[in-house]
């Protein structure tokens, strides 16, 4: 019985030190992060800059929705279907379920205040392009009033790191972003777009209206699409713009934010139950030009 003991004296103490020297299930834990090193990666090539941001953005996307296998996500898996040999990173296009999409920026000290809402409703980041550099970086987050990103060129450290430390990509400069387009469905007749964010995974925003004469619209506290439930969180800008013929809203217990021009242009609109919404974030101009 004393042997015995010693014996599993001994297994649990070289067991410990294993796990002090092997840290293997805390390890695992922490590639599942967005920000893990693992997620990040170089370019493989001169030029490919743009694609080798996107297999990173589409390597976060991956994460959120939970896909195991984001690890075969690459610079050269996405080759095919990304790229167009002698004209650059494609404008739309779509890998493993995630469709990504091209969109032009405003321009100069614009593009602060249209990256950081993009930012918000695009956790895993989007794919900044400056054509002056020439150089694209993975925008990954805004954060403390910086901006951070992710640049696969060679010279700057890995990882996450502050834009100004990218490889002469600057914000007012860039022209160009590519985004993962989220999930869009449509039921009774308002259009949903889903906010696919850490914090925000079963929530959705209205985008708009199939009937746009119809004169009474109720914004729903939830929405069930294809067997999953989702909170209506926000009205999106431009929702409900030039909606003429609506005259009464009902605003669902979960939405918090209203966009702008959201309602712009619609007069005698009565908001049925105002003092019993969640509303904290309301654009200057959602309700323009309305008479509330």
């Amino acid at each position: 019985m004393r042997n015995k003991s010693k014996w599993l004296v001994r297994m649990i103490t070289v067991c410990l030190i294993f796990s002090m020297i092997f840290p293997v299930s805390a390890q695992a834990a922490a590639v599942e992060s967005v920000d893990h090193k693992a997620v990040y990666q170089k370019q493989n090539r001169k030029g490919t800059c743009t694609l080798s941001s996107t297999a990173m953005m589409l390597r976060r996307a991956a994460l959120y929705e939970g896909f195991d296998q984001w690890k075969n996500i690459k610079e050269s898996t996405i080759r095919s279907t990304a790229w167009s040999e002698g004209g650059g990173l494609k404008w739309n296009f779509t890998h493993a379920g995630m469709s990504v999409k091209r969109a032009t920026l405003p321009g100069g000290s614009a593009n602060k205040a249209y990256l950081k809402k993009m930012l918000m409703e695009h956790p895993e980041g989007v794919v900044l392009y400056d054509r002056s550099a020439p150089h694209g970086v993975l925008l990954t987050d805004y954060t403390d009033g910086i901006f951070y990103c992710a640049d696969p060129a060679k010279c700057v450290k890995p990882g996450r790191v502050p834009l100004s430390q990218s490889y002469r990509v600057k914000l007012e400069r860039a022209s160009v972003i590519w985004y993962v387009e989220h999930q869009k469905f449509t039921v009774d007749g308002i259009r949903y777009q889903v906010l696919d964010t850490v914090r925000t995974r079963d929530e959705v925003q209205v985008i708009g209206v199939e009937n746009s004469k119809s004169d009474s619209l109720l914004i729903p506290d939830t929405v069930k699409f294809n067997g999953r439930n989702y909170k209506v969180t926000r009205i999106a800008e431009n929702a409900c713009r030039n909606h003429e013929s609506l005259l009464n809203l009902q605003i669902g217990k979960y939405v918090t934010s209203v966009g702008s021009n959201a309602f712009a242009g619609l007069e005698g609109l009565n908001i049925m139950n105002m003092e019993d919404t969640g509303l904290k974030d309301i654009a200057e101009n959602a309700f323009e030009d309305s008479c509330i």
